[in-house]
């Protein structure tokens, strides 16, 4: 049996910016193993409002997906040298 997946906030650092959003993984490890450029954050920073929140949540990145797309694609490309 799988565990359920729940949701952590993510943050991209890309040329002196923070790119945000939430995924959804069973485990910190496996976001690590897949995605390690990510930083896990693990309190809603002060500037979070709850609505931004739920709009990120609303719209979340898979850990299974095997189709990168919104800020993953930084990490995608950087990893091909673009």
């Amino acid at each position: 049996m799988t565990a359920e997946k729940r949701p952590f906030i993510i943050e991209i650092d890309h040329m002196k910016a923070g790119y945000w959003g939430v995924m959804l993984a069973r485990s910190e490890e496996e976001i690590r193993e897949k995605w390690p450029e990510v930083n896990i954050v693990y309190d809603h920073p002060k500037w979070m409002s709850d609505d931004r929140y739920e709009r990120y949540l609303s719209h979340p990145y898979d850990i299974d997906d095997d189709d990168p797309h919104g800020i993953l694609n930084i990490i995608v490309r950087s990893r091909s040298g673009r």
